[in-house]
C-alpha cells in the first residue's frame, strides 16, 4: 500500500519520483542548515539499507524525494539523480560559472558528465586522462583538449 504523510504536499499517491543515494538527514543540525545535509551525522543512505532507487516502493523523508517529469525515462533520470547532480554540485562549489577554463580529471564514470556541464555552460574544457582512447572519447563529450598522462 502506497501513502504519503499528512505535511508532504509536492508528491502525490502514483508519482513517480527520484531519490538520490540519500533518504534522510535530521535537518536541525549545524550542517543541514547549511544545506550539506550530506555531511549529518545522521545522514542514512538510500543504497546502503534499502533496494535503492529502482525500488517500486519505499519510505524516504519527502524532503529527499523528487518527482520526475513524464517526459523523462527512468534510464535517464535514476544518473541524475546521483552521479550528475554530485558532479555538478560539485563543480558549483569549486566556482565554476561561464567563459572558464575548466579541468577535468579523468573521464568516464563522472568525469564524461562533468566535461558536458562545463562545455554547455560556456567553458573551455581541459580532460587528463590515461590513454588515447579515452582522450576521443573526451573530444565527443565536448572537451576541448585531452592531455594522456
Amino acid at each position: 500500500m502506497a501513502e504519503i504523510g499528512p505535511q508532504v504536499t509536492h508528491l502525490k499517491v502514483g508519482d513517480r519520483v527520484g531519490v538520490g543515494w540519500q533518504r534522510s538527514s535530521c535537518l536541525q543540525c549545524r550542517d543541514c542548515l547549511r544545506g550539506n545535509e550530506n555531511l549529518c551525522d545522521e545522514n542514512q543512505a538510500l543504497i546502503v539499507t534499502d533496494p535503492g532507487g529502482f525500488a517500486d516502493y519505499l519510505m524516504v523523508d519527502s524532503r529527499f524525494a523528487f518527482p520526475i517529469p513524464k517526459g523523462i525515462d527512468s534510464k535517464i533520470a535514476g544518473p541524475l539523480l546521483c552521479g550528475r547532480i554530485t558532479v555538478y554540485a560539485g563543480l558549483r562549489n569549486a566556482g565554476m560559472g561561464s567563459g572558464q577554463e575548466i579541468g577535468i580529471l579523468g573521464i568516464g564514470g563522472l568525469g564524461h558528465m562533468a566535461v558536458q556541464f562545463a562545455k554547455k555552460l560556456g567553458n573551455r574544457v581541459t580532460v587528463f586522462t590515461t590513454s588515447q582512447d579515452k582522450a576521443e572519447f573526451a573530444h565527443k563529450m565536448g572537451a576541448d583538449e585531452a592531455i594522456v598522462v
